[in-house]
């Protein structure tokens, strides 16, 4: 079994013997016994590393390809002579390892593999179409296989075997969908159950897609755009959510997804995302600051509206909010490209919600991959709402892409720099406005329309969602709707709903 990429094996890192021995190392101050001396240990690390530090030799290349397995599950083929010839000696030249080195059998094996001179029948991104990245195969120099390391996808730390069952025993005909969920918020507003239940487990029943899912949520309240609205002083964390501390609730979101059949790729909560060293954002506040130093150096970008006190002081919270989600959302992001380079594997559709998702019903992929030829992205068209959307706005609650653009999104963050805001204001139909300029909306459309990306805009029925809260009211905790959003065309049911809107709930 190949050891995978995991915060128990390699801290979330690359799964290389360097990553997995400072892994190890690491535990070793809260649990001691890890190991029978860490000092060996360290030193046994540092030894493969120097000695195989020539990549042009076959062994060190060998090494190089981090051959990286949990000695927990293994089988021997014990029907030839060839094959108990080689785990004789395979086994004997590990146990001396181990003998003379440290007790952690894991840390010794790479560099014993190197060392049997065998070499990798098949290159590590081998292009495939069955859901499992193929198994590494090591063989003699007759290119006869005698070692093989199954794909990290099937680890028990994912509690997902039926990623290695062969898909001609699968009940769906075509091939398995794979397709990563993004989640960027805070705990205050994290809705979870809705989208376990009705996106993502109907997703993986009825549509045989494989769901990764990827969190980042902050725990420190941060104040809200719209906070003169009265209810979201009255905002509280949902109900279905044990939230008494960090861990207790990341096990909770990995245990709900492995009982639906997804996967938790990065379930990250942390007290709060600190923009604040970025690069580029520091340069942007300091030539706000020369340009109007009396201003809050976050009022102008990335959105911009000064036409009142209020309006002002709840545009600079918004853009800070703005730039932590999508700052989040790019870490997020940056996680699911390198699962996608070390796996082997490639996700068909990505799809970047905000936190405060309610699911009404069942969500499906078919619509998606049955009408992929007719865009690049879709997004509610939301054009029911109270305050309808310009020709220049574009619904940003949902993004739903394709892979190949995806990046668009994933990478939002960085892509906000390179906007230029005045054009952004010209061709969104602001240019004569002193006191405004692109809003959220506006930008995500702006940005759409520079990368050439066709946008489908689809029913709200397709994807049968509302941004919500809960809020406490008359000692209890109810649901309301915050961010409405209905399409004239096949808009959503809501006769089986009782959940109203938050503006009328407090008069």
């Amino acid at each position: 079994m190949s050891l995978p990429r995991h915060e128990y094996s390699v801290s979330l890192k690359s799964v290389t013997l360097k990553n997995h021995c400072t892994t190890i190392i690491r535990a070793s101050k809260r649990r001691p016994t890890v190991s029978d001396n860490i000092t060996s240990l360290s030193e046994q690390c540092d030894m493969y590393n120097e000695k195989y530090h020539d990549e042009r030799d076959l062994q060190s290349q060998v090494f190089h390809q981090q051959p990286m397995i949990d000695s927990a599950f293994m089988v021997f083929d014990m029907r030839s002579e060839a094959c108990r010839q080689f785990n004789g000696n395979l086994l004997c030249s590990w146990l001396n390892e181990i003998h003379c080195h440290s007790d952690r059998d894991q840390i010794s094996f790479s560099a014993i593999l190197a060392s049997s001179r065998e070499h990798l029948l098949a290159p590590l991104n081998e292009s495939r179409t069955k859901d499992i990245k193929p198994s590494r195969v090591y063989a003699n120099i007759n290119n006869m296989p005698m070692v093989q390391l199954i794909s990290p996808d099937c680890h028990w730390y994912f509690h997902r075997f039926s990623r290695c069952i062969d898909d001609t025993i699968n009940d769906h005909p075509n091939p398995r969908p794979r397709v990563a969920v993004i989640v960027a918020g805070t705990i205050q507003r994290f809705l979870f159950r809705s989208t376990v239940e009705k996106m993502i487990h109907p997703m993986v029943a009825k549509d045989g897609a494989n769901v990764d899912y990827y969190l980042s949520l902050t725990t420190q309240k941060s104040a809200p755009y719209r906070s003169d609205r009265l209810y979201m002083s009255n905002t509280t964390t949902d109900p279905f959510l044990p939230v008494r501390d960090a861990a207790t609730t990341a096990d909770f979101i990995k245990t709900m997804l492995v009982k639906v059949g997804a996967s938790a790729r990065i379930v990250s909560i942390q007290t709060n995302i600190d923009i604040d060293g970025e690069e580029m954002l520091k340069i942007k506040r300091e030539k706000a600051q020369e340009a109007h130093p009396d201003e809050d150096p976050d009022l102008r970008f990335p959105m911009f509206d000064i036409r009142t006190d209020e309006i002002s002081r709840r545009t600079a919270n918004g853009n800070r909010n703005l730039l932590k989600m999508h700052y989040a959302v790019q870490g997020l992001w940056e996680e699911a490209v390198q699962w996608e380079q070390e796996s082997g594997e490639r996700y068909d559709i990505v799809m970047f919600m905000r936190d405060d998702t309610h699911w009404l019903s069942d969500f499906s992929l078919k619509p998606f991959v049955d009408e992929l030829e007719e865009g690049d992205v879709f997004i509610p068209s939301c054009d029911a709402r109270e305050h309808p959307l310009t020709e220049f706005e574009i619904n940003d609650h949902l993004v739903i892409s394709k892979r190949p653009f995806a990046g668009i999104f994933g990478n939002y963050f960085s892509k906000l720099f390179e906007i230029n805001p005045q054009d952004c204001k010209k061709r969104s139909g602001m240019g004569k406005r002193k006191q405004r300029g692109c809003n959220s909306e506006m930008l995500l459309n702006y940005v759409m329309d520079a990368e050439a990306v066709r946008v489908k805009k689809i029913p709200q029925s397709i994807v049968p969602f509302q941004r919500s809260v809960n809020v406490e009211l008359n000692g209890s905790t109810t649901m309301c709707f915050h961010k409405f959003c209905q399409s004239n065309a096949k808009p959503v049911n809501l006769d089986h709903t009782d959940i109203g809107l938050c503006n009328n709930l407090y008069g």
